[in-house]
């Protein structure tokens, strides 16, 4: 009767109590006050469960598996098991954790122990994940809601949808994620079971973010923070702020954040880098390896969003500098590498991106730089055929005045050519008055003649004005100089002028 006592007293300090250290320094108290051996294995099931993850959680799991395997209680040793198997997981040996546990698994096949059962294949469900199994990881997470169900283990259950809505989560599934969330929320309110409260308020706030549904997602991931805050459960309010700080760095430059910056304010925070300073100065994180990796991984995201890419690699040989005196294990270096290649990956692509701007703007210069020259060039050209034309017209104008001066003058010398052509012109007397001083008569066609070379004109005008042949001129002109006695034109003219004189 003492035994049961002292162990639902157990139960229920590990089940009520509100921080990590409360439940250690329980259960100290608690092994201090025992000499029974199954209770004794009990409590330190409970430590390797309440130190989590580390060399106190794996020396607490194999003390209880060496006392239990004393009192030949298989449930017992299968939950020992169990605890061992947890802990080398929590340290990154997973080969070892399966041993264990497939070990618990065939100690409590065919049995009633509900509770042994809905642990081992939970811890099987956490193993397929981590192998990338995820359809069989999803049968033992249901295995063992069931088996909780049968068992009525309510928190059992409570860890069941958790652990599917994770899972759901990893295969993008995030609908039925949050409704296994939800599930988990309800049945731990119902419990007052304070670690999975808040690990459901925070999971629903994540699930939200991965849903883009940005405003519920503050809501819960701020009570989660709020919630663990008074529970003094700092690994749970350091992950919280970190996943707020994301949720921040995410939606930067979106008019979305701008309410949300405002209500951050309101909560206390001014900024979302604030909020992962605030993280790694709580109590215990900046010796806790693994939030010191999420705050420094959101930070990087973070200097990345704002474009601060010499303080986010400068943040990144902090680490690999820091190395050794950080005891990192293998999980962190292997986060640290990953994150390196992902940030020298986002900031060869930033690089690029700038060498592409830089390529278009000098294409753009050199297109602009064409486009001035051919402009330039058109100038040029306007400018010469301007000056070529304007010079042209100059010449034309040059030309058309001398023009109208040669006009002018030959107009002048036409009039003077006339007027001499007037004051020369020998006026002929009458046919009949010359015959009479001759001795042989002049013709008609003659005496025409005669008047023509008397007003200068040439034979071929006289042969276009007679409408007869250059010859015949010539014929009339030589029978007129053997009638006149003389041998040219101006002789005849001078003979018929001293004829009538």
């Amino acid at each position: 009767m003492k035994r049961t006592l002292v162990c639902l007293i157990f139960i229920l300090v590990a089940t009520l109590a509100r921080s990590q250290n409360k439940v250690v320094d329980s259960l100290l108290h608690q092994l201090s006050q025992t000499d029974d051996a199954k209770l004794k294995a009990e409590i330190y099931i409970g430590l390797a469960s309440a130190y989590y993850f580390g060399p106190k959680s794996l020396e607490s799991g194999k003390k209880a598996l060496e006392i239990a395997q004393t009192t030949g209680d298989s449930q017992l040793i299968a939950r020992a098991l169990i605890e061992v198997g947890w802990s080398h997981y929590s340290d990154n040996n997973v080969d070892s954790a399966v041993v264990y546990v497939e070990d618990a698994l065939k100690l409590l096949n065919g049995s009633k122990a509900y509770q042994g059962l809905a642990d081992v294949y939970n811890l099987r469900g956490v193993l397929f994940m981590t192998y990338g199994q995820l359809s069989k990881a999803e049968e033992n997470y249901l295995n063992s809601i069931d088996a909780a169900s049968l068992g009525h283990l309510e928190m059992a259950q409570a860890r069941g949808f958790n652990n599917l809505g994770i899972l759901y989560s990893q295969n993008k599934m995030y609908d039925k994620a949050l409704q296994q969330h939800q599930q988990c929320r309800t049945l731990s309110e119902q419990l007052d079971n304070s670690i999975y409260i808040g690990r459901s308020y925070y999971n629903i706030g994540v699930t939200y973010l991965s849903l883009q549904q940005y405003k519920q997602a503050y809501q819960w991931l701020m009570r989660s923070v709020r919630y663990r805050t008074e529970l003094r459960y700092f690994n749970g309010v350091a992950e919280g702020l970190v996943s707020l700080a994301e949720l921040f760095f995410e939606l930067r430059g979106s008019p979305v954040a701008e309410p949300m910056l405002k209500q951050l304010t309101l909560d206390g925070y001014a900024s979302p880098f604030q909020l992962l300073d605030e993280a790694i100065k709580l109590p215990g994180m900046k010796d806790n390896t693994t939030i010191a990796m999420k705050v420094n991984q959101a930070k990087i995201k973070g200097l990345y969003a704002h474009k601060r890419f010499k303080e986010a690699f400068d943040l990144l040989e902090q680490y690999h500098a820091a190395e050794d005196s950080m005891r990192l294990n293998d999980n962190n270096l292997n986060a640290i590498a990953d994150l390196k290649v992902i940030y020298e990956k986002e900031l060869l692509t930033h690089q690029n991106h700038l060498k592409e701007i830089e390529l278009k703007n000098r294409k753009y210069g050199q297109l602009l730089l064409a486009a001035l020259s051919l402009i330039l060039l058109s100038l040029l050209i306007f400018v010469i055929l301007f000056f070529k034309q304007k010079k042209n017209l100059n010449k034309l104008k040059h030309e058309r005045e001398i023009n109208q001066k040669l006009s002018s003058i030959r107009n002048l010398k036409s009039r003077t050519a006339n007027l001499l052509d007037e004051k020369n012109r020998i006026v002929l007397s009458p046919l009949s008055d010359i015959n009479d001083l001759l001795d042989t008569p002049l013709t008609d066609s003659e005496y025409k003649i005669l008047q023509y070379i008397a007003s200068g004109q040439t034979n071929r005008e006289i042969s276009e004005a007679q409408f007869v042949s250059v010859n015949t001129v010539k014929f009339h002109l030589k029978n007129i100089y053997s009638k006149l006695d003389v041998n040219n034109r101006k002789e005849a003219l001078k003979k018929i002028v001293t004829l009538i004189d």
